[in-house]
């Protein structure tokens, strides 16, 4: 199942592609590869999102958007076939993860606001 939610990702179908992996994950619980294309889907989304906006680097919501990919690589890693490949995407977003300061200072952005409509999809 995660090689068709891998397919749909590489066709630029995110959504799709995370309904399947979140079906994979349902069917077999722990099942780290499908935390990754998640992940993956995100970090798509993060490309698509600053094209769309003609920015290059990271704003807040982007960085949460990150933030969103690092939980599913993290949750990946409990997943003993895919934990080194995981623990290394993961720590490949360590530069663009918000920190203490981002968090403080954007304490009530979240990518629910309408100024994070490019992400939405990703929190409902």
């Amino acid at each position: 199942m995660t090689a068709q939610a891998a397919s749909y990702k590489e066709l630029g179908n995110l959504k799709k592609a995370r309904s399947i992996a979140r079906r994979a994950l349902r069917a077999e619980r722990g099942f780290g590869q499908a935390n990754i294309v998640i992940a993956q889907c995100y970090e798509a989304t993060v490309d698509e999102c600053q094209q769309a906006a003609g920015r290059a680097g990271a704003n807040f919501y982007d960085k949460l958007a990150y933030k969103m990919a690092a939980d599913e690589y993290t949750r990946a890693m409990r997943d003993n076939r895919v934990a080194d490949r995981a623990r290394a995407l993961r720590e490949a977003l360590a530069p663009v993860l918000p920190s203490k300061g981002d968090l403080f200072l954007h304490k009530n952005k979240k990518l629910t606001d309408k100024a994070a409509v490019c992400y939405q999809w990703m929190v409902k």
